[in-house]
């Protein structure tokens, strides 16, 4: 007979080994609990969800932004970014700008010339949407890039008149600057500086995309 002592030591490890057991069956029940529910919503295999989060993590690295998951309608990842804009392309471009006004045959006038800056970018705030596509590929819908910014460089230079009785008044003088960025922002449009910015968006998502091997569907919202 074995003495008290082994017999203490050999039930002890036995009690051991049935509590681990018993743990790590505990664990992963309660690990495949929880994954369970977000699988049986999706209806796609892992490795689709794990390449919808590939994806994800590109938005990441290109505009420090988490866009949404969609999956079978519903969200199962909320956006979230700690900026509210992200330029992607900056321009510095001149502006050229007149104002008049005639008052019985009497003519004031004003002309302003400047360089001003102007951005376009993404509004952060916008859903930024990635889902399964068709054929197994990657379906990412985007907001339209627009123009962030338009600002000043420098001082501007003025050209004012007075006409004989019709004067110029700083009402008029700041209408004037207040069109002049007006203006300014409608040149920025005109330039092709938004489709740039989308351009070069997804010309760069394309990029670090293709690492997972599966087709991506890029559009901008408001676009065929």
């Amino acid at each position: 007979m074995k003495p008290k002592w082994q017999q203490y030591l050999v039930l002890t490890l036995c009690i051991v080994v049935v509590l681990y057991a018993v743990t790590w069956a505990f664990r992963s029940c309660v690990r495949s609990v929880a994954e369970a529910p977000k699988l049986a919503v999706s209806g796609v295999s892992k490795e689709t969800v794990s390449a919808l989060q590939g994806v994800s993590d590109v938005f990441v690295k290109v505009f420090n932004l988490r866009p949404q998951i969609h999956v079978a309608e519903q969200i199962i990842q909320a956006q979230s970014s700690p900026v509210a804009e992200f330029a992607v392309v900056q321009q510095d471009m001149s502006n050229h700008y007149e104002w008049h006004h005639k008052w019985l045959g009497s003519e004031k006038s004003i002309v302003i010339e400047g360089i001003f800056r102007a951005k376009a970018g993404f509004d952060l705030q916008q859903p930024f949407i990635i889902k399964p596509g068709a054929n197994g590929g990657i379906s990412v819908e985007l907001p339209p890039a627009k123009i962030l910014s338009v600002e000043q460089q420098g001082q501007l230079t003025f050209q004012d008149a007075d006409g004989f009785w019709n004067k110029l008044s700083s009402e008029d003088r700041q209408h004037a600057i207040n069109e002049f960025l007006l203006s300014a922002k409608q040149k920025a449009v005109e330039s092709g500086l938004i489709t740039q910015a989308e351009q070069q968006t997804e010309a760069r998502i394309q990029q670090l995309v293709q690492r997972n091997g599966r087709p991506l569907m890029l559009k901008f919202r408001g676009t065929d």
